[in-house]
């Protein structure tokens, strides 16, 4: 299987685009797993808050003596925290439905120029290789059909 840690570039470099290719070449697409970049952010956003939040209502109920405090504050914290922390996944979900739906892979950058024609071959033959266009299509027409 393959994990991928996605964002919104992952589709914009030409070698990553290409390690998809090879991948769906040879596997199901069910055996591959894609987890955002930002739900790592996620996670650690509710690890730290937590902790936050907890010491926060001990002190609140020790200096103040008042627990009747302790959860509107905790609640206030940790509801602007989610909805700041959902809003950006949102964003990012769009984005990556934005980039899937424009996908060209002429457009994919290449920190090497040398390298794309190697990619475009590489990519081409995968896609003949694999049955998704007929062994006798020029590359340009492999390119096509794999974007």
């Amino acid at each position: 299987s393959m994990l991928v840690l996605y964002s919104d570039i992952y589709l914009v470099k030409l070698w990553t685009v290409y390690e998809i290719a090879s991948f769906l070449s040879q596997r199901e697409i069910s055996e591959m797993t894609v987890v955002p970049v930002i739900l790592a952010r996620v996670f650690c956003v509710f690890f730290i808050a937590v902790p936050i939040c907890s010491a926060l209502a001990i002190v609140t109920d020790r200096v103040l003596g008042n627990t009747q405090l302790v959860l509107p504050v905790v609640s206030l914290i940790i509801g602007n925290v989610c909805t700041f922390v959902m809003r950006q996944w949102h964003r990012e979900r769009e984005a990556i439905d934005v980039r899937l739906t424009n996908f060209r892979l002429q457009d994919c950058s290449c920190f090497c120029e040398s390298d794309r024609p190697l990619v475009y071959s590489n990519i081409a033959n995968l896609m003949r290789s694999c049955g998704a266009v007929p062994n006798s299509v020029v590359q340009d027409q492999a390119l096509d059909a794999f974007n």
